[in-house]
């Protein structure tokens, strides 16, 4: 379908005409941001450890005999590799922004997250609450202090952090550059 469209951001002045190609860019960015998001710092998973030929057993040592309270713990391998793994509050932030559920973004915990991670959800929740704060408009002042204390608070976790201009309207951007 063509014609108007929302912007998520709420910065709706824009976005123009929207048709299959400039959908099809929209896309490409979001999918840009998804891909951002997977390469940030994030805590290490390793994958499960499988071994194919197992090592020839050597019976340089007695066997250990199991008592009540002597359960032998095996020894954990360190993996080479890692599996990037995205913050479930993140993901779940992003695709909330992403499906327009901002009052979700908003309320996205905070906890356990630090560094890239937590800089981005506080960027997330800020463009939540500037958005938000342009659907309600009787309640703009409260949810725009609250959007300036989201981009402190994101600039706290990264001072050098700014948003993606693929991803976040001109609106935004130039809310963000503005609070102190």
């Amino acid at each position: 379908a063509s014609g108007k469209a929302f912007c998520a951001s709420g910065d709706v002045t824009t976005m123009g005409d929207f048709t299959a190609a400039t959908g099809r860019e929209r896309l490409k960015l979001a999918h840009r941001m998804v891909r951002n998001l997977a390469n940030i710092e994030k805590p290490v998973v390793a994958p499960p450890v499988v071994t194919q030929n197992p090592p020839p057993a050597t019976p340089s040592k007695p066997p250990v005999s199991v008592q009540p309270g002597n359960t032998p713990v095996p020894p954990v391998a360190p993996s080479a590799q890692s599996t990037p793994v995205v913050a479930a509050a993140l993901q779940g932030a992003l695709q909330n922004w992403l499906a327009g559920r901002y009052r979700a973004v908003i309320a996205a915990p905070t906890a356990g997250l630090q560094g890239k991670s937590l800089a981005h959800l506080h960027l997330l929740r800020a463009a939540a609450f500037f958005a938000q704060s342009e659907i309600e408009p009787a309640n703009s002042a409260t949810l725009r202090a609250s959007a300036e204390q989201e981009v402190r608070n994101a600039r706290r976790a990264v001072p050098t952090l700014a948003p993606d201009a693929g991803f976040h309207s001109p609106r935004f951007r130039s809310f963000f550059t503005s609070v102190r």
